[in-house]
């Protein structure tokens, strides 16, 4: 596991009682849960921690929340939205900057209210 995943899953997991899993989640996870992947850019690892935004090195997440209802998708939504605004206070990792509005809608395969977040992850 890369090291920005090893931190999102850190700064994840506590939102959804430990069940935050990086590209695949198991089978017969029950909601809430996050999924998280890159879908683009490129980690560079330096002796900072940081990414390199001017060489185009800002990795894209993308973080699938799967709730039991709306109003649990919701919550989750905003926990993480309170998560990223402490890190960013307090100078702490992972730094993540929205990189667009949040997709919303019912998944019929699992059953969950979902949504789709993407995020540029500036420092990790």
């Amino acid at each position: 596991m890369s090291s920005v995943y090893v931190t999102l899953n850190a700064f994840l997991s506590p939102l959804v009682n430990g069940k935050a899993y990086a590209d695949v989640v198991p089978n017969g996870t029950q909601a809430p849960y996050l999924k998280f992947r890159q879908i683009g850019g490129r980690i560079r690892n330096t002796n900072c921690k940081t990414t390199s935004a001017r060489r185009g090195e800002v990795p894209l997440i993308q973080i699938d929340v799967h709730g039991k209802n709306a109003v649990e998708r919701d919550e989750i939504l905003q926990a993480i939205d309170a998560a990223i605004t402490t890190n960013l206070q307090n100078n702490a990792m992972p730094r993540l900057q929205t990189f667009d509005h949040p997709e919303l809608d019912y998944d019929e395969n699992t059953k969950t209210y979902w949504a789709m977040l993407t995020y540029q992850v500036t420092a990790f």
